[in-house]
């Protein structure tokens, strides 16, 4: 087994951009032949809040720009559902998906907006009232109003419902091809936040809708929109207590050809979602788009820490795999494994503060010690 260099970036939000604190290395980057080990870079986005640490990766995103960004997808702190489908329409924009509070405009997130040159918002999801659109408060008006008084044109992509919500973003696309697979849309749970979060990344990278349906059939409206948009190919997120049957069948009764993700579970599902998307996009900067030297790692159980997640690991053809707070399971630490004999390098982006994903369960995977496995709280 190797033995590696473990090195830590803390990424933080500050003015003038992200202040990356200096690495220290840890562990030897030697194998047991004597060889050169591999060496795994960890880069942390973990605000004090949920916040906090959407602004830490949307500033990623703007520096991976060029420190320049017109547009911004905006959504809801206490609405999954919106986040997820809003990936895919943050990635032809070429815009982060930053949270926000529902009835606030924070000045961080304000001074980022102007600090990067925005001036074109998308709000993902219905405002503050929420109603039958599903948990959670929307973006309230108050917000809108603090952004066209900053000069940001606004405007809200919402339906009368959380699938309708999905299926209006992705009447803002133009399905991408995935690979030789044709036009691809996702169908996740809306009820089930892991299974959609995983396929955000790629969602976002190959511009594939991300739409939302209720476990036991195809709601009408994804099924109005997939015979309408051109698509061959459906990603079916998750096993069939995610997604029955007669989802699955109910699409492929439309003529479109169907893939399911899914594992035992849901770190398994992550892994599958990672597998699936290698060699299905082109090639960046000369590596392979999705080829495990780049890895999102967040907490399975909480969808917050990683709202803002897919975008940026869509720019960087990284998947993203599922942790505990306090352990690297088993699938996430295999799929881990094979990446480090691939590579010479692995990077992981880590969504969350310690209570998220701790320090100390990377330490354990990597050192093959007994991890603590406490849960942690939401930030």
């Amino acid at each position: 087994m190797r033995r590696l260099t473990l090195v830590v970036l803390s990424v933080m939000a500050g003015l003038g951009g992200v202040l990356v604190v200096p690495a220290t290395a840890v562990g030897a980057a030697e194998g047991d032949d004597g060889s050169a080990g591999t060496d795994v870079w960890a880069t942390r986005y973990g605000g004090a809040d949920r916040y906090e640490t959407s602004l830490q990766v949307a500033e990623a995103v703007a520096a991976d720009a060029d420190g320049s960004l017109e547009w911004v997808v905006l959504v809801s702190g206490e609405r999954w559902t919106d986040a997820v489908v809003a990936a895919p329409l943050a990635g032809s924009l070429g815009a982060p998906v930053l949270m926000t509070p529902p009835e606030e405009l924070r000045a961080d997130a304000l001074e980022y907006l102007e600090r990067v040159g925005v001036s074109k918002a998308l709000v993902v999801g219905p405002d503050a009232s929420g109603g039958a659109h599903g948990s959670g408060r929307g973006v309230s008006a108050e917000v809108l109003d603090a952004l066209s008084e900053a000069d940001i044109t606004t405007e809200r992509v919402t339906g009368d419902d959380l699938y309708a919500t999905g299926v209006a973003a992705a009447g803002r696309v133009t399905p991408g091809a995935m690979g030789d697979l044709g036009p691809t849309a996702v169908i996740a749970s809306g009820e089930v936040f892991a299974d959609a979060l995983v396929a955000g990344p790629f969602a976002a990278r190959g511009i594939h809708p991300v739409l939302l349906s209720p476990p036991g059939e195809l709601h009408a409206e994804v099924a109005d929109y997939l015979s309408g948009a051109g698509i061959e190919h459906v990603v079916l997120m998750g096993g069939t207590a995610a997604l029955s049957d007669a989802v699955e069948q109910a699409v492929k009764n439309l003529g479109i050809d169907v893939s399911r993700v899914a594992g035992s579970t849901r770190y398994g599902t992550a892994v599958k979602a990672a597998e699936l998307a290698e060699d299905k996009y082109s090639a960046v900067a000369g590596r392979t788009c999705f080829a495990n030297d780049t890895i999102g790692v967040a907490r399975a159980r909480v969808p917050f820490d990683s709202f803002s997640a897919a975008p940026l690991l869509g720019r960087l053809c990284a998947p993203l795999v599922l942790a505990d707070p306090g352990d690297i399971p088993d699938d996430t630490a295999a799929y881990l494994d094979a990446a480090r004999d691939q590579h010479d390098a692995v990077g992981l982006r880590v969504f969350g503060g310690d209570a998220a994903v701790s320090q100390a369960a990377i330490d354990a995977y990597l050192t093959g010690e007994e991890p603590d496995t406490g849960d942690g709280e939401a930030a």
